[in-house]
C-alpha cells in the first residue's frame, strides 16, 4: 500500500536485550510502501537520534538507557535493510527519506528541539558529502 505520508502507529513492548534491561517502545512508522522500525528509550528531557553501522540494528543502542536515560529520550532507528525495518523501495535509500522519516518523529513525539533540527542539518549535509 501506497501512502504519501509516514503514519505513526505505536506499539509499545517491553523486553530485555543483553545484560542490560531497559523499556524499549517499538514505533513502527509506514514510509511509502516500507515499514520503519524505530525504538524510543529513556526518559530525560533531552532529545537524541541514534544512528548505526553497516550490519547493525537500533537495539545495539540500548545500553543508553541505562547510562542516560535519565538526562535524554532516545530513538534509534532501524535503517533500511537492517535490524526489523521492511524496505520496500529497492536499492535506494536517499536522506530526503531519512531527513522524512525523522521530520515525521519529530513532528509524532511532539519534540519542540531546535538544537535538534541544526544538528540533523548538519548531519545530512556531512552524509550527502561522503556517500552522494
Amino acid at each position: 500500500m501506497q501512502l504519501s505520508k509516514i503514519n505513526l502507529i505505536f506499539e509499545s513492548a517491553q523486553f530485555l536485550t543483553g545484560f542490560f534491561s531497559a523499556k524499549l517502545e517499538r514505533h513502527p512508522l509506514l514510509y511509502k510502501s516500507s515499514r520503519i522500525s524505530c525504538l524510543q528509550f529513556g526518559s530525560g528531557p533531552k532529545t537524541a537520534f541514534c544512528f548505526h553501522g553497516y550490519g547493525e540494528e537500533a537495539s545495539s543502542f540500548s545500553f543508553l538507557e541505562k547510562y542516560a536515560g535519565d538526562q535524554y529520550s532516545f530513538f534509534a532507528i532501524d535503517l533500511p535493510f537492517h535490524g526489523q525495518t521492511i524496505w520496500n523501495e529497492g536499492l535506494n535509500c536517499t536522506t530526503s527519506d531519512i531527513m522524512q522519516i525523522i521530520t515525521e518523529i519529530i513532528q509524532g513525539k511532539a519534540i519542540n528541539d531546535q538544537e535538534i533540527a541544526n544538528n540533523l542539518h548538519l548531519l545530512v549535509s556531512a552524509w550527502e558529502e561522503e556517500w552522494l
